[in-house]
């Protein structure tokens, strides 16, 4: 039910057109103290490697990361390309897979989230730089701004005088389903937090 809940929020973050992808990507990042590992792949169907600045990744040089803009430096024959973090690749679901993370960088993030559940949750994966996460909340945030709205003219319409019993329930019924879909964002919200949690669970076991 978590993984199903997962992927209905992912299906809401689906670009409508896909742009075409450039030949290397950077779709993830990874900041502990003193070591940062950056996410990278060198075409959209291959798994990402988390790749440590100092290092070199598919015949470059992986010189930086520059937290205040999200981008990666590279260079490769004197010539340097400066990879910007994705924002449309939350779509791929989980990429890059948490099995390619170093053991460690995974207990270490296992370390901040195994005692969390709900909100606390959510947002400590957004603060670790989880891009997932960060999507399914900034769409569903949207959506509940939409929703909150629309209940805001319910209410506006049902402050009306002179309105008939009948146009009354109905209004009454819209704000109940307006609440109920609030309640379920919030609950995809928190079933997404836990799939992620649980997947990041699965790849500690031998």
């Amino acid at each position: 039910m978590k993984r199903l809940a997962l992927l209905a929020a992912l299906a809401l973050l689906a670009p409508a057109t896909r742009a075409a992808e450039p030949a290397l990507e950077f779709i993830d990042v990874l900041a502990f103290p003193g070591k940062t590992l950056v996410a990278l792949r060198d075409r959209p169907d291959a798994p990402a490697q988390w790749i440590e600045p100092g290092t070199t990744f598919a015949g470059h040089r992986v010189m930086s990361y520059d937290a205040k803009d999200e981008t990666v430096l590279l260079t490769r024959d004197g010539t340097s390309l400066r990879l910007r973090l994705a924002d449309t690749k939350i779509a791929s679901a989980l990429a890059p897979d948490l099995h390619h993370l170093p053991l460690d960088a995974r207990r270490q993030v296992w370390a901040r989230l195994k005692d969390l559940t709900g909100q606390p949750l959510v947002e400590a994966l957004v603060r670790s730089g989880d891009r997932t996460m960060r999507g399914i909340v900034e769409k569903i945030r949207d959506s509940s701004l939409r929703l909150q709205a629309s209940r805001a003219q319910v209410a506006t319409a049902l402050a009306q005088p002179g309105m008939s019993a009948r146009k009354r329930s109905a209004l009454q019924e819209s704000d109940e389903t307006l609440v109920a879909r609030l309640n379920e964002s919030q609950a995809l919200l928190d079933q997404s937090a836990l799939a992620l949690k649980s997947i990041l669970e699965h790849s500690l076991r031998p």
